[in-house]
């Protein structure tokens, strides 16, 4: 079962397809917040990892979500390996760099 978008055949996997396009969205979404001066770059390897925190935060809400629809957790489960990999290996980053002794993390 797919779709076709001017003529393009669509047959991902809504989780992928999901998070690519919230990926793309928090990259923008990160560069209009940034102050910019001069001349910026869209593309660059701050942008990449942008682009993979956005990838990752899609299956993470759905995880969440899935406590009330199995369609959602069969949806998350037949995903791709790397969604799932990438969201994962942000969530576990995030929980381990908030675990640092609160004196580390403090602003004086």
């Amino acid at each position: 079962m797919g779709y076709t978008i001017l003529g393009i055949p669509i047959d991902g996997n809504w989780v992928d397809i999901g998070s690519c396009v919230t990926g793309a969205i928090f990259v923008v979404y990160r560069w209009l917040l940034k102050p910019h001066e001069g001349p910026c770059k869209l593309l660059s390897k701050h942008s990449c990892l942008d682009f993979a925190n956005g990838a990752s935060l899609f299956p993470l809400l759905i995880m969440v979500f899935s406590v009330a629809s199995t369609t959602l957790l069969n949806g998350l489960l037949t995903s791709s390996k790397l969604t799932l990999t990438t969201a994962g290996l942000f969530a576990i980053i995030a929980i381990l760099e908030d675990a640092q002794p609160q004196e580390k993390r403090m602003f004086h």
